[in-house]
């Protein structure tokens, strides 16, 4: 990947690109087989939320007549933290309720 850098970074320096600083040089030629990787990237664990949606639709007519969004948040770890649920009584985009649980 340093290496299409560099070839980048030269090709621009030679058509005169004035954010390509430093001269030519001739490019090293690197074996790759013996270019050791630094191994696995350890996981980040970071915090997540996860949203899921039920329509409902009462009398059949292709239109949804009542909205709830269910929003789970969960730590770095894993665990639950947090539970909001969101109802839209009409289905109209506003948001009519809204329930919140946390959990410590």
């Amino acid at each position: 990947m340093r290496i299409i850098r560099l070839v980048v970074l030269a090709a621009a320096a030679q058509a005169g690109c004035g954010g390509a600083q430093g001269g030519l040089e001739p490019l090293a030629v690197v074996d790759q087989a013996r270019v050791e990787s630094p191994g696995p990237r350890p996981a980040t664990a970071v915090p997540r939320q996860q949203t899921r949606s039920t329509e409902r639709d009462f009398d059949a007519d292709g239109i949804a007549d009542y909205r709830v969004f269910i929003t789970e948040s969960f730590d770095a770890e894993g665990r639950l933290v947090a539970v909001t649920e969101e109802q839209d009584f009409e289905a109209d985009g506003v948001i009519d309720a809204r329930d919140t649980t946390n959990f410590r």
